[in-house]
């Protein structure tokens, strides 16, 4: 089978199903909204936003995504972003380091002493 002939097949599908059950469609919107709802509900906002960080450094690879107007801004924005928490995670593992060192000191100190 030629290799687009099975996304034709899906789409000719799923156009028959919503033209013969146009309820499907409604039920299909509703439940991507609900999930939609549900994602702002347990992440917030950032969920959507680190999503398309995501995305654009996903396709910040490629050099025509680059060249289109207005995205090397955003990539620079999104990419700065980006190095700031990765920052922020070392900055937070090498405090939790050595917070851990000084409280081995500590207990190396104490049992020293006794």
């Amino acid at each position: 089978m030629h290799p687009a002939v099975r996304p034709l097949l899906i789409i000719v599908f799923v156009v028959l199903v919503v033209i013969l059950f146009p309820e499907l469609l409604i039920i299909a919107l509703l439940l991507l909204l609900l999930w939609l709802i549900m994602n702002l509900a347990t992440h917030g906002p950032v969920w959507i936003f680190w999503q398309r960080d995501a995305a654009l450094l996903r396709m910040g690879k490629f050099s025509w995504f680059r060249r289109l107007p207005g995205i090397t801004a955003t990539l620079r924005g999104v990419e700065q972003r980006e190095a700031e928490r990765d920052a922020k995670r070392e900055r937070q593992a090498e405090e939790k380091r050595r917070r851990k060192v000084e409280a081995e000191a500590r207990e190396r100190a104490e049992r020293d002493r006794a």
